[in-house]
C-alpha cells in the first residue's frame, strides 16, 4: 500500500514538473519572437549606405 501511494505521489509530480518545463518553454518562445520583432524593427530603420558620411 505504502508503494503505492509513494508512485502515485512521484507520478503527480513528474507530471507537475512537466507542465511547468512547458509552460516556461512557452514563455521563453514569446520572448524570443517579441526580440525578433524589434530586432527586424531596427534593421529595416537603419540609414541606406548612400546618406552615411565618409569618414576623414
Amino acid at each position: 500500500m505504502c508503494w503505492e501511494i509513494d508512485y502515485q505521489f512521484f507520478a503527480e509530480q513528474e507530471k507537475a514538473k512537466k507542465m511547468a518545463q512547458e509552460k516556461r518553454t512557452g514563455v521563453i518562445s514569446d520572448l524570443l519572437t517579441e526580440a525578433n520583432k524589434q530586432a527586424e524593427k531596427t534593421g529595416a530603420e537603419a540609414a541606406p549606405v548612400s546618406e552615411t558620411v565618409p569618414a576623414k
